[in-house]
């Protein structure tokens, strides 16, 4: 137990924390969803993700083949991203099922979205 002030211990540093931000990787429903021409994707991305920087976005055909890779920031806190139903190459997709699926290290979510023509 201390008894003067020079028996305690100065602290060295202070990490000042967000209480604000998500501390799960989250992949929220697309919306709108069916769409057609575009649909909005919402993800959080927590701290310590975001500074290992190894978040990726992706859409998938029903067959498993990725159509096309979103470019996103991976900043920590939720963000959002556009698919405008184009693929890689800048073509247009066929209507039908798809997957986003957005991975951090061995994490993943996944969201099925219904393209509409």
């Amino acid at each position: 137990m201390p008894r003067s002030i020079n028996d305690f211990v100065p602290a060295t540093a202070i990490e000042k924390v967000d209480e604000h931000l998500p501390i799960t990787l989250k992949l929220y429903p697309a919306y709108p969803n069916p769409f057609n021409p575009a649909t909005t994707l919402r993800f959080d991305i927590p701290a310590n993700v975001a500074k290992k920087g190894d978040v990726s976005l992706a859409i998938y055909s029903v067959q498993g083949q990725k159509v096309k890779t979103l470019t996103i920031s991976a900043k920590a806190g939720t963000n959002r991203a556009v698919w405008n139903a184009d693929s890689d190459s800048g073509q247009p997709v066929a209507a039908g099922v798809y997957y986003a699926v957005l991975r951090a290290g061995q994490a993943r979510q996944v969201v099925k979205l219904l393209l509409v023509k």
